[in-house]
């Protein structure tokens, strides 16, 4: 389907139970799926250079991008559409 499926994630290793869920009662996937997982440093402020990490899956057709948002233990206003917009500013991700 078009559009964007945002799906948040404790694993960097395994999809999101939410978003097989969705699949199975769905049984259409979006056009470009974000597999998001907020992590916490060891540090007050994350630079933002350093803030994602993200690993692109799949083919032309289909995205699947899982992104890893690292946040300082005093950074408090963490919001996924501003990861969103950095991961598409920084990264190109649709």
């Amino acid at each position: 389907t078009p559009g964007l499926g945002v799906f948040l994630t404790t694993s960097s290793r395994h999809t999101p139970h939410v978003f097989e869920r969705v699949l199975a009662r769905v049984h259409a996937l979006p056009e470009t799926a974000v597999f998001l997982k907020l992590e916490y440093a060891r540090i007050p402020i994350v630079d933002i250079s350093q803030r994602l990490k993200i690993q692109k899956y799949g083919s032309d057709q289909r995205h699947f991008y899982h992104i890893t948002a690292r946040y300082g233990y005093s950074e408090h206003k963490i919001h996924p559409l501003d990861i969103l917009e950095l991961a598409a500013k920084e990264h190109g991700i649709p």
